[in-house]
Order: structure tokens, then sequence, then C-alpha cells
């Protein structure tokens, strides 16, 4: 069974930049330790018990929640550990009065867009050329919306 926490992005910041960056490193991208520690008040950053393999991290500010970043380890991917981070993350925005979750995906993303569509995501928008790939260039995101 997969298990998610909520982590500690003061105490746990190093880890959590680790993770970020071994889960985003085809992207090249990923957070520094300070910018988990400076996340204000309302970011709930979840993650797998042991904080190596992915990571999901969500605002959620009155009824609105927003997906700010999400990632699974390339050697953990489909294991069913990015459907049970956006499950916990659907819950703890439920849980704190959030009546819509939102997030942007790479238009490529096909494995993402098949996660997300399996729990009720539908797009919301478009954004042209807004994600930098260094093989292909830029690449369109979505704005994906789920009710809660």
């Amino acid at each position: 069974m997969i298990e998610i926490r909520r982590a500690d992005p003061g105490r746990e910041a190093a880890s959590l930049a680790d993770l970020a960056a071994a889960a985003f490193q085809a992207g090249g991208r990923g957070w520094a330790a300070d910018t988990f520690r400076q996340l204000a008040p309302g970011v709930v950053c979840l993650a797998d018990t042991a904080l190596v393999h992915g990571l999901l991290i969500v605002r959620i500010a009155a009824s609105e929640a927003e997906v700010l970043d999400f990632g699974v380890v390339p050697t953990d991917r489909r294991r069913g550990l990015g459907r049970a981070l956006l499950r916990t993350a659907i819950t703890e925005a439920t849980q704190a009065g959030a009546d819509r979750l939102i997030l942007e995906v790479a238009a490529d993303n096909h494995p993402a867009m098949t996660l997300y569509t399996a729990e009720g995501f539908l797009t919301a928008g478009h954004r042209p050329a807004y994600y930098q790939r260094e093989a292909v260039g830029r690449v369109d995101a979505l704005t994906l919306t789920r009710q809660l």
C-alpha cells in the first residue's frame, strides 16, 4: 500500500528539494530548499513517507486549490504513487473547504493527462508555448479543473 503524508517544508526542505530534483530531472527544474522553507501558509507539501519517490505541492486559498508542482521519480512512475498523491491533495483541499482544484499540465504529457482525466479533471484553458522543452522547444499548457 502506498502511504502519503504531509511533509514539513521548514524541517524537511533539503529532502524535499532533493526529491524535486530527482522527480524533475528530465525537465531540469525543481524547487530549491530555500523555496520550500519560504512557502506561505496554505501551501501543503505531500510526499511518500520516505521522501524519495514523489511529491505534490498544493496551495489552498478559500474556495480554490491549485496544484503548484507534482512529480514522481522516473523509476517509480506508473505504480500508483501519482494517483495516491493526487487523491490525497483532493482530500486535503476538500477538507480545507475548497470547491475546485486547478492545475496546469504540458499538452504533450500524455501519462499525466490520462491520470487527470481518470480523476475527473476537465480542460478549462490553454496557454500556447507555455513550457520550454530542451529537445522540442516550446510546448503548450492546458489548464485543468476539477470540482470537489
